[in-house]
């Protein structure tokens, strides 16, 4: 039975606020930011789900804070500056007002949201870490030896890095930076009139210091203390402000627009211009102005106004902002109190070949982190580059690893005289100064950077080790296809796929999407690879169509799809019209959702979310065909950006055993009963337990599966 109290994003009042429909002949579909709002709730329903270890839930409240921030960096700024827009040119009012109409709708969603994450904090986390002799203290210390610790540690680790600034609308202008967290300040100056205030801000050091500061072990009990590093300043603010009384303070953060505003066209100094634009990152417009929820209104309002910030911003929030932080909570019991990954797998089969890239030439793998070991695209680069029938390695990055195994294999082959190229999106929002620094070691050891497409992102994620071909042969070597970035980093937490494959139809095109990299003029064609702006849109209308068609002529019509956004009208709408026609679909949609389920155009849909350790970060599409199955990996998500503004892919997997393994994986997906929530016509995820069925995390279960896998080969 459906558990039939989920967390509510919105109750069915406001399903005219988190769907749009263009005219009454169109389909509708949900609001792309009401319907990502939903996805941060579910969430924060992993933060409240008491079944998890204690820290577990500490990390999603952490993720959630994080993905929020980011929302208001990113597409709360996009609205802001859209509207802005409108005003300045005079369009038209309703125009306007729709814009108005979606940030206030954002806003009531993101402070219900609010209200209930700090219900969690207070009300469940705290309570469960004193369970288990974890003091995280929200007030003053009462011990003398804490009391005296913490001023010895103010003064000496503190104070030094502490800056006040006096506020004084009018006469001085005050700049808050993105993202920190800052104390405002009520004083009262000694000797002045009674009802005189002064007003300051203060910052909380948290780029130097750890916002969670460790306090001796008391031996009068066996708590472990933490103290939140603001806390620590409150106490000691007499030793900031002499000659002031200090009345109260309140935590505040300011979040900004954080795009960056390229001129796209211009290709010829674009490390420079990205250089440039990432410094001016945190000076943008504010977006949300956050702040504790004890200030009174005149504090707020003179804060505001020293900070040339519209009150509108203002979100009342709890009396600890920025709460991203939890991440670094100390865990004195580690690994207790939090869940332990198993260990990722060997591939029996690679193990047993004489070499990976002999194992390679033989047959097709798949790799699924974090389940399998990402060590074997490490150890493949690395064999690639010191053997002698390897020419040439190629390999697109998005988002690079610190300290990267990867790059690290890369600079040896570049040192053992093949000729290596990576081409560097240094548009990766977020990862820009990483991806350049990172580029350019890699330039100083020989490899040959490519750098950005004007106009567009390079979102695919591909690698191609060759040989030398003979003169009018076609390529041949072994490729790389995977819905994740080559980064070990990542491959620990998120779930991905990646194929290596010495197909030489599948190899060639792979080379034939490298020369488009490198600018090669030439009309593209492609064999067996779909790739976004040249044949990938057109392709998945097919593959739909073939579904309807099955469907007509008295088959079966199934489609399995899986990945992070879905925000396409024009690929939502074949959705719409292949479950008109009878063709059952099976969504798994971790983010972004803009089919709206259980309406008449989609009673043949059925989305799934799913969130639990690891990130599903996957993109699968399977298309029954009449039972003649088939299985597409890709780094595409169906959102507008991705189908028409990106350099995407999709590989079929050709290997039927393969086919088959991916096919059970989203199987097992569909079938859990623990993590997994439906998502219904008012955006709300409803939790798909079922207290008569076996339980099925799965998560766990897709571990257990490849392993018996794994096991089963050697028997």
């Amino acid at each position: 039975m459906l558990d039939s109290q989920p967390l509510q994003v919105s109750d069915s009042s406001m399903i005219n606020e988190n769907m749009t429909a263009v005219d009454a002949s169109t389909y509708p579909f949900f609001r792309r930011d009401m319907s990502w709002l939903a996805f941060n709730e579910r969430v924060l329903m992993e933060a409240a789900d008491r079944t998890l270890p204690v820290y577990d839930r500490i990390k999603f409240l952490s993720i959630f804070s994080s993905n929020l921030e980011e929302f208001y960096t990113v597409r709360v700024a996009y609205h802001q500056a859209v509207l802005q827009k409108r005003r300045d040119r005079n369009d038209a009012e309703e125009d306007a007002d729709a814009d108005v109409h979606i940030l206030q709708a954002i806003r009531e969603t993101v402070m219900r949201q609010d209200d209930h994450y700090y219900r969690i904090f207070y009300d469940q986390i705290l309570p469960t870490l004193e369970e288990h002799g974890i003091r995280l203290r929200t007030h003053a210390p009462s011990h003398p030896d804490h009391r005296a610790y913490l001023r010895r540690f103010f003064h000496e680790e503190v104070f030094p890095l502490l800056y006040p600034m006096l506020l004084l609308p009018g006469k001085v202008r005050t700049f808050i930076r993105s993202g920190r967290v800052y104390l405002a300040v009520r004083l009262h100056e000694i000797g002045a009139a009674e009802n005189e205030y002064s007003y300051a801000l203060l910052n909380v050091p948290t780029d130097g210091l750890p916002r969670f500061v460790d306090m001796p072990r008391l031996q009068t009990d066996t708590f472990h203390y933490y103290s939140f590093l603001e806390d620590i300043i409150k106490e000691h603010l007499d030793v900031v402000f002499p000659g002031y009384e200090v009345l109260d303070s309140y935590s505040i953060k300011v979040s900004r627009d954080a795009d960056l505003l390229l001129d796209v066209q211009r290709t010829e100094d674009l490390p420079g211009e990205i250089r440039k634009k990432v410094k001016t990152r945190k000076l943008g417009a504010p977006t949300r102005f956050m702040y504790d929820g004890r200030m009174p209104e005149d504090v707020l309002h003179y804060i505001c106004s020293s900070c040339d910030i519209d009150p509108e911003e203002a979100i009342r929030s709890g009396n600890y902002v920025n709460l991203q932080d939890l991440a670094h909570l100390p865990n004195p019991f580690a690994p207790r109190l939090e869940t332990v990954t198993p260990e990722p797998l060997l591939s029996r089969q690679l193990e047993q070949a004489p070499s990976l890239m002999e194992g390679i030439r033989q047959r097709d793998y798949l790799i699924h982190v974090p389940y399998h070991t990402y060590d074997y695209v490490v150890r493949l680069l690395l064999e690639a580059a010191f053997s002698p029938d390897v020419s040439e390695i190629r390999l697109t990055q998005y988002r690079v690893a610190e300290n990267s195994s990867i790059i690290s294999a890369l600079e040896a082959a570049a040192q053992s005289g093949k000729k290596v190229s990576v081409f560097v999106e240094l548009k990766a929002r977020f990862d820009e100064e990483n991806n350049l620094r990172l580029s350019e070691r890699m330039r100083r050891s020989g490899i040959r950077i490519v750098y950005s497409m004007p106009g567009l992102k390079v979102h695919a994620k591909t690698a191609l080790i060759l040989h030398h071909p003979r003169a009018g042969e076609r390529p041949q070597g072994i490729a790389l296809l995977s819905t994740g970035n080559f980064n070990e980093t990542t491959a620990r937490i998120y779930s991905d796929t990646t194929l290596m494959t010495a197909n030489t139809d599948i190899v060639h095109d792979v080379y034939r999407l490298f020369r488009i990299l490198d600018g090669d003029p030439e009309p593209a064609r492609f064999t067996r690879l779909l790739v976004a702006r040249y044949n990938m849109s057109e392709a998945i209308t097919h593959l739909i169509d073939r579904e309807i068609e099955h469907v007509k002529q008295g088959r079966r019509g199934y489609m399995l799809l899986k990945m992070n956004g879905l925000q396409d009208k024009n690929v939502i709408t074949q959705l719409y019209k292949a479950s008109e026609a009878g063709v059952e679909i099976d969504l798994i949609v971790r983010g972004i959702c803009c089919l709206v389920p259980d309406m008449p155009q989609s009673r043949n849909i059925r989305v799934t979310r799913l969130v639990d350790m690891y990130l599903e970060h996957s993109r699968i599409w399977c298309f029954h065909n009449a039972g003649d199955e088939e299985v597409f990996i890709s780094s595409a998500d169906w959102m507008k950006r991705n189908l028409y503004n990106r350099i995407e892919t999709a590989c079929p997997v050709l290997d039927p055993v393969l086919r088959r393994e991916i096919i059970d994986i989203l199987e097992i997906q569909l079938s859990d009963n623990i993590k997994a929530c439906r998502i219904d016509s008012s955006l709300n995820n409803i939790y798909k337990h079922n207290s008569s069925a076996v339980p099925v995390r799965a998560q766990t279960a897709i571990y257990r599966y490849l392993k018996e896998k794994e096991e089963a080969i050697s028997l």
